[in-house]
């Protein structure tokens, strides 16, 4: 339902803090909410859908709305809300010792070779069993092996029940959304800071399944990656070594069509990130796996390192392919499943693509990329970009001395170098008067100076307010200077911070804190952190409603609502 209604309402589902939940019930307090009415964290849902098919009707309403409400309380202060005492059966575990030995010499009992320290536990009701749903989400249990498998068998669902049930099943509609939240999981868990491996271990590698030579180092606690400050290491990095392999199998696995390569490539980011900040050279496999952000295979690989000076993985992952769509990658313009057809296609070199080898044909656009591939596979140093930035400024600020004309991106994070320049356009309204039509007397004017060289992509409609360019530019009148990529992004003046923010990256920090926001029921873009967000219920990624501009206007206000601390530019670095 759009709006609570206590009325109507008979469960409440939350994840996110207890000041949010408030807010969009409209109480001002947990004791306001009726006590038949639970609090209750996702991972209920989950549950229900983890037995459904193998409880029957009864058990499963039991399930529901019984004592095991209380595992998936959302607050503390409500884990008895909404419970409903049932008068349940004793346990069969509690037969004496001899019906049980004849049961288990009838062959009713537990199979053979089964611990018998499960022997108390395998009859209870199906009513208490557990199982990775059913354990709240701040539990510190590590999941494992199962002591012994069940000895009941699994009820199937009866034809011709199914339909009838599922029109009392409170939780039929949200089937289809547990299930694709259970697939996106490592996505939402990665950017609350979960061990690298995490995602590592996706699919099959060439140490998988072997035994763990060495017990893994106690974690920390877990929390948004968005919300800790990271000071960036001073100086040379005393495992620069171990960072440039990984980063070479990395950068492999990114070229590799699957989820599978996508999740590694990930794992491996953050693994770098924490190397590229550990402040002195690691010595063994040991101190590798206390690091946070280096799981257990990843430990290995470094001990790999450390101690042959190599990485043998790199040399199987680089096949002839990877390496062939690589490079043709580093055309502007082109991803994976153009590159990969072009090499099915039979080229293998970028001459065979000036070739048009295989029928294939380039855009305009991948003709311009190709052309200037070297250019713009260097990154420039970040005194070429204010240079160019320092030629744009002046020429901006003489068609309207009120522009706020600044650059983003990675030049505004501090770094030394820079993959492109972006530059943010906006203007105060306080007169009256705004910044439309400037975009596109000002890319007139730069072209005509010979700061821009050519066009990569319009917008659609120049003159107005918020408005996309990218083209290619280089510093003029200097023999031999390179080509480099531009962005202009014009943005109304009252979402500045929120473009700033965006713009400024980096990208896993600026994915953390829209997870964030999506976590507390807000929804945070490029033009502003939106409240009072409807999602559908079958699939979270689909918003019902625009929602309400809550902030935009600058970027500490939208820092303050997430409450994540706030942290200059150079200090969101984290990949």
């Amino acid at each position: 339902m759009p709006e609570y209604n206590p009325n109507v309402t008979t469960h409440i589902i939350t994840d996110a803090p207890e000041g949010t939940t408030l807010r969009a019930l409209g109480v001002k307090r947990l004791k306001d909410i009726p006590e038949h009415i639970p609090t209750l964290k996702w991972s209920w849902v989950v549950s229900g859908i983890n037995h459904k098919n193998s409880l029957s009707k009864e058990e499963f309403d039991a399930r529901l709305d019984g004592d095991i409400l209380f595992l998936h309380a959302a607050f503390h202060e409500r884990m008895d809300a909404g419970r409903k005492p049932q008068p349940i059966a004793a346990p069969s575990f509690r037969k004496k010792g001899k019906e049980r030995a004849a049961e288990q010499n009838r062959g009713d009992g537990p199979s053979h070779g089964v611990a018998s320290t499960s022997a108390a536990t395998q009859d209870v009701p199906a009513l208490f069993s557990e199982s990775e749903g059913d354990v709240p989400a701040h539990s510190s249990r590590p999941f494992g092996a199962l002591i012994s498998p069940p000895t009941s068998p699994r009820r199937s669902p009866v034809h011709g029940q199914s339909s009838k049930e599922n029109n009392h099943d409170p939780l039929a509609e949200f089937y289809p959304q547990a299930h694709k939240q259970r697939q996106q999981e490592d996505e939402w868990s990665s950017l609350g800071d979960l061990d690298a491996d995490a995602s590592e271990d996706v699919g099959t590698d060439s140490d998988a399944g072997d035994p763990e030579p060495h017990p893994p180092a106690p974690r920390q606690k877990r929390g948004w990656t968005c919300d800790k400050k990271e000071v960036q290491a001073k100086g040379d990095c005393p495992n620069q070594d171990i960072i440039d392999k990984l980063t070479q199998l990395m950068e492999l696995h990114k070229a590799k069509m699957g989820d599978d390569d996508h999740w590694r490539a990930f794992s491996y980011s953050k693994s770098i990130r924490a190397l590229r900040n550990y402040p002195r050279r690691i010595k063994t496999y040991e101190e590798a796996r206390g690091i946070r952000g280096v799981g257990e295979k990843t430990a290995k690989k470094i001990e790999e390192i450390l101690q042959t000076g190599d990485l043998q993985r790199i040399k199987y992952e680089k096949t002839k392919d990877v390496e062939v769509t690589r490079l043709f990658q580093g055309i502007y313009g082109v991803g994976q499943s153009i590159a990969f057809k072009w090499y099915s296609a039979g080229c293998r070199t970028l001459d065979d693509l000036r070739a048009g080898k295989g029928g294939v044909k380039l855009s305009p656009v991948q003709e311009i990329g190709l052309q200037y591939y070297d250019d713009l596979n260097d990154r420039m140093p970040r005194a070429e970009a204010k240079a160019i930035f320092e030629l744009i400024k002046p020429i901006a600020l003489s068609i309207d001395p009120k522009l706020y004309i600044e650059i983003m991106g990675s030049y505004r994070r501090g770094k030394a170098d820079c993959g492109d320049i972006d530059i943010l356009i906006t203007r105060p309204v306080d007169d009256g008067n705004t910044h439309r039509g400037v975009l596109p007397c000002l890319l007139q004017k730069l072209h005509a100076a010979d700061i821009i060289t050519e066009d990569l992509a319009l917008p659609e409609d120049p003159d107005d307010l918020e408005a996309i360019y990218r083209g290619l530019c280089h510093v003029p009148d200097v023999k031999g200077s390179k080509r480099r990529r531009i962005d202009f992004l014009s943005v109304p003046w009252t979402a500045r911070g929120a473009a700033l923010l965006y713009y400024t990256g980096d990208d896993i920090f600026n994915r953390a804190i829209r997870m964030k926001a999506n976590v507390l029921g807000y929804s945070l873009n490029q033009k502003g952190l939106f409240g009072n967000i409807v999602r559908d219920p079958r699939d979270r990624r689909i918003k019902m409603n625009a929602g309400v501009l809550v902030a935009s206007e600058t970027e500490e206000e939208i820092f303050k609502i997430l409450g994540v601390p706030w942290q200059e530019p150079h200090e969101r670095v984290r990949g």
